[in-house]
């Protein structure tokens, strides 16, 4: 299993190439997941729990592994949403958004978020992109 980054090797690599992120709509009893990010980018911003894939990581492979390492929880099978865009001082992301169904496990937030919450509205301090992800799922409309 291909391992995380060195942080310094991150910061030469995100201010010359751009990352494939994937990011997850967790649903659970008419609700999804959001997480309260302590970090840059986005701190202070509700999130969905999302990553980068590894090299020589499979995308279901890195779903499992977001959704066990985010969240301390277990998903279901996931389904493609869309896919973005995000060029910013900060960094280049083509990111990928799926949702998947809460199997099991109890939450527990990682070093990236200060609690991971179960939603019903999109709250306003979430950022762009993923509200635009949970738009497209009708998170909004109770349409889980």
């Amino acid at each position: 299993m291909p391992k995380k980054i060195p942080q310094n090797v991150y910061d030469v690599l995100r201010k010359n190439a751009p990352f494939c992120d994937i990011d997850i709509i967790i649903k659970k009893d008419n609700k999804f997941l959001l997480g309260k990010r302590i970090i840059k980018p986005y701190k202070g911003y509700w999130s969905l729990p999302g990553g980068r894939v590894r090299r020589g990581e499979k995308i279901a492979t890195t779903l499992t592994r977001i959704a066990n390492d985010e969240c301390s929880i277990k998903i279901g099978k996931a389904k493609f949403v869309t896919l973005y865009e995000e060029i910013t001082k900060y960094r280049h992301s083509i990111g990928l958004a799926f949702t998947a169904r809460y199997v099991k496990g109890d939450l527990k937030n990682d070093a990236q978020h200060s609690k991971l919450q179960w939603f019903r509205y999109v709250p306003k301090k979430t950022i762009l992109h993923h509200k635009k992800a949970l738009k497209l799922t009708n998170c909004n409309n109770h349409n889980l």
